[in-house]
């Protein structure tokens, strides 16, 4: 059983681990850097919930397990999940990438965001799991199409912004806040439309949240995909 939910749970950061690889292949990064990407990701997990607790002390009173209203949907996605978790995530890059000689071109920046993500992901993934035993099957499936691919695209987009800071010439001023600000904005609505979903006792309403859902989900990913993909084009133009 151990093994069964823990495979379950990583198999969709394997897989999307696989496509930043393959993302990455006209000049792979050293699987050692990959391998302590992927271990700092983890680390940002006990530095998350260190977050939360510091929010929950002296910002705002959440209660995740008991969600009535919109207002506390939006409140507990962004205060309970978006800041905490990407302010975590990226203090592990910048302590990853501050000084590493790796960092050379413009994806590195994706590339080992995306790692960082999918290592916090992936722990993320099997506390859930655990935490949902009777249904662990349904719940893996769905995070493993839905939540762990909506991280890597807030890794994504945090990398991207993290390299235009790096080596874009103009304009750092105004990129370096949407290091943080980008991430924690998709991050929140996307929990945001997920929450109201589950306080929406109106079947019409919930139908149209839910179709807002997909409609951003979908465009979150192409909109991440561009970005890997401009920054491959800037590392690799002749």
């Amino acid at each position: 059983m151990n093994t069964i939910v823990v495979g379950l749970a990583l198999l969709p950061v394997v897989i999307l681990l696989l496509f930043i690889a393959w993302k990455d292949r006209r000049d792979p990064e050293p699987i050692g850097q990959i391998f302590k990407a992927l271990l700092y990701g983890t680390l940002s997990v006990p530095c998350s919930l260190f977050f939360s607790f510091i929010i929950n002390k002296f910002v705002v009173v959440l209660d995740t397990d008991s969600l009535q209203t919109i207002n506390d949907a939006f409140v507990t996605a962004f205060w309970g999940a978006a800041i905490p978790e990407e302010s975590a995530k990226l203090l592990m890059l910048w302590l990853f990438l501050r000084r590493n000689p790796y960092f050379d071109q413009r994806v590195d920046g994706i590339v080992y965001a995306s790692c960082i993500t999918l290592g916090f992901a992936g722990v993320e993934n099997i506390m859930y799991l655990y935490g949902n035993l009777d249904d662990f099957i349904s719940v893996g499936v769905n995070r493993g199409i839905f939540a762990v691919p909506g991280h890597l695209c807030d890794g994504i987009l945090m990398g991207y912004y993290y390299s235009k800071s790096r080596f874009s010439k103009r304009f750092k001023f105004f990129v370096k806040p949407l290091i943080w600000i980008v991430p924690v904005l998709l991050h929140g609505i996307y929990d945001f439309i997920l929450m109201s979903l589950s306080v929406e006792s109106n079947p019409v309403n919930a139908s149209i949240f839910y179709f807002i859902f997909i409609i951003f989900f979908v465009w979150l990913l192409k909109f991440a995909n561009k970005r890997i993909n401009k920054l491959l084009d800037k590392d690799y133009r002749f």
